[in-house]
């Protein structure tokens, strides 16, 4: 049960019956991780070795804040997509945002992605990222 107050009124809602409303699903997934926000814990290397990598093949500037920016080349992990957006983790300095799909290219080379990784965990001992 969900407690509101609108203009002085109270009242509740059921979250089954009230789902969030947004004009398209990326949208929603932005909201849900917006409103979801809590202290990630650490994934390990393994973890990040499985997750799909893309690099960005052209520049992007955040227009929102839970936008990431990115240059190109930069290479990110995909930790979530939804209708033409890929919410990622930046390799070089972990910073999290969503960006566009059409700015980026999968990363299919398992030794490359591998590589990546390991250079992720030593620039973050290295930066103290």
């Amino acid at each position: 049960m969900i407690k509101c107050r609108v203009l002085g009124a109270e009242f509740y809602s059921d979250p089954l019956t009230n789902p969030l409303f947004a004009p398209c699903r990326s949208d929603r997934a932005r909201w849900i991780s917006a409103l979801m926000h809590r202290e990630e814990k650490e994934t390990s290397t393994a973890e990040k070795g499985a997750l799909q990598q893309v690099e960005l093949t052209r520049a992007y500037l955040a227009k929102q804040s839970d936008e990431i920016s990115l240059q190109q080349s930069d290479v990110v992990l995909i930790l979530n997509q939804e209708e033409g957006w890929y919410l990622g983790e930046r390799l070089r300095d972990g910073e999290k945002g969503w960006f566009p799909q059409g700015c980026a290219q999968e990363i299919t080379n398992r030794n490359a992605v591998e590589l990546n990784v390991q250079r992720l965990e030593r620039l973050r001992i290295e930066t103290d990222v």
